[in-house]
Parts: structure tokens; C-alpha cells; sequence
């Protein structure tokens, strides 16, 4: 059985600060760098392919705007998914080249290459869980791999069909008593809650540690809010800038 790192940074769509975000640069870079886990979001071409992509259209990070689920793979391959972090860094092509929409399977195949962070996987639509499980398993990427996500029966669909699989139970940007969240994941044996950073407080993360649950929260990017919260009892960040989270985890192993 694998050994995996457990040091609570969640590398949010790879490592966004220095590439694109969701692009198989970003996500080498994201398990390179010491994050116990990258995170990505999935989607179905029209023709089936499952693809990563957080928005379910292209227009926010490449150079056409075209709805995923209406589009075959072979027409977002034509996008450039590097533009617009080039157009906001003022790059040119050289120093950020092209990239195109990664399939599932391509991540898949890189991080089991890389053999150094897991791969959390968000389900963007209802109904695709049988599909993204079937490349999981035809990548003999189980143990690698694994789910957040808000919408339940998301969750409770892919369990169907990787019953084993690991899983963060993400919840929203609303104030619900913690207790509701602790037993849903207690029912279904989910083994971490990760709260909207606007909701955390130390008695919540009190409260999921006694559960036997480990809490977290989402997105942070700065480090003095992951320190706060890292005080308050969290233990997994989602964080936008993951070599930032990364220090102040060694800040704290040092006290």
C-alpha cells in the first residue's frame, strides 16, 4: 500500500500563481511542489471525453468563448487555455506558451508519473460520475485520486462507483450549523469537511476533529488569513498559492 504525503495543502487548480491555472503545467507544478493534493474540476465534451476545466465555458481562461458540454474535444483543443493568464501577467508566448484543455486521463497520467501528490477531482455537472470513474479505474489511478465537492448527491454518486475513494465534503458560502455537516459526512464516511474561510471558527474545527473528521477550508491565497486559520484548529487549505501555504506550514513545524 502507497504512502502518501498528509501535510493539509490542496494545491487549488495546480498552482495558479505561476501557470495557468487547470493545465497539466500547473498541475505538475502543484505536485512537485509539496502539496499533498492538487485540486482540478471536471467536465464532458459533447463527444464524452472527460476534461478539466473549472468555469463550464472556455471564455475566462482561453482565447474563445465555447460551452464545454456543447463542444467536441477536437474543437477545445483548438483554444489557447494559456491566454488569459499571459494577457494578465503581460507575457508573451515565449516565456507562456500554449497550452490546450487536458483530458482527465493526460492529469491522471501525470501525476502517476510524478508519484507525489494525489489528484481531487470536483465534479462540475450531474450524471458524469460513471464516466470519471471509468477513467480512474482504466488509469489504475484509484488510490491516487479522489473528490471535493458541495453538491451531495455528486458525492454520494461517485462513492457508487469508487466506493473506496477518498473524499473532501466541501461547504458553502452560508452559516449552517456545523453539526448537519459533521453528519453527513459521518453517514457516509466522508474523512474531511472544508468550510467557506468566511465560516471557520476554532469551535467548528473543535467540533469535526472530535467527529473524527479533519476540517479545512477554501480558497485562500494569502498568509496571514492561513495562519488564522491554521490557529483556529484547520487543517487543510485549499490554497490558490500553494508555495505560500507550504511556508507557513514549515513556519509552524519550526515553533
Amino acid at each position: 500500500m502507497t504512502t502518501f504525503m498528509h501535510n493539509g495543502v490542496t494545491a487549488h487548480r495546480g498552482e495558479p500563481v505561476h501557470y495557468p491555472e487547470n493545465t497539466l503545467p500547473g498541475f505538475a507544478a502543484g505536485a512537485l511542489c509539496g502539496a499533498d493534493w492538487v485540486e482540478t474540476d471536471v467536465h464532458l465534451t459533447k463527444d464524452g471525453v472527460a476534461v478539466l476545466c473549472h468555469d463550464t465555458t472556455t471564455g475566462r481562461t482561453a482565447d474563445a468563448n465555447l460551452v464545454i458540454a456543447e463542444s467536441t474535444l477536437k474543437e477545445l483543443r483548438e483554444l489557447d487555455f494559456s491566454h488569459s493568464y499571459r494577457t494578465a501577467h503581460n507575457l508573451d508566448a515565449a516565456v507562456c506558451p500554449r497550452t490546450v484543455i487536458p483530458t482527465l486521463e493526460e492529469a491522471l497520467q501525470m501525476i502517476l508519473w510524478t508519484k507525489k501528490a494525489r489528484f481531487s477531482i470536483q465534479l462540475k455537472a450531474d450524471g458524469i460520475a460513471e464516466e470519471v470513474a471509468r477513467v480512474v479505474r482504466r488509469a489504475d489511478a484509484v488510490e491516487w485520486t479522489g473528490f471535493n465537492e458541495g453538491t451531495l448527491q455528486r458525492l454520494i454518486d461517485i462513492r457508487k462507483f469508487l466506493p473506496e475513494t477518498y473524499v473532501f465534503y466541501d461547504v458553502g458560502k452560508k452559516d449552517v450549523p456545523v453539526e448537519d455537516y459533521i453528519d453527513v459526512c459521518r453517514t457516509n464516511g466522508f474523512q474531511e469537511l472544508v468550510m467557506h474561510h468566511q465560516y471557520v471558527t476554532a469551535e467548528k474545527c473543535a467540533k469535526i476533529r472530535a467527529a473524527g473528521v479533519l476540517p479545512g477550508a477554501w480558497n485562500i491565497g494569502d498568509a496571514e488569513k492561513m495562519r488564522q486559520l491554521l490557529d483556529m484548529g484547520v487543517f487543510r487549505i485549499y490554497a490558490d498559492a500553494p508555495l505560500v501555504m507550504l511556508d507557513v506550514v514549515k513556519e509552524r513545524e519550526k515553533r
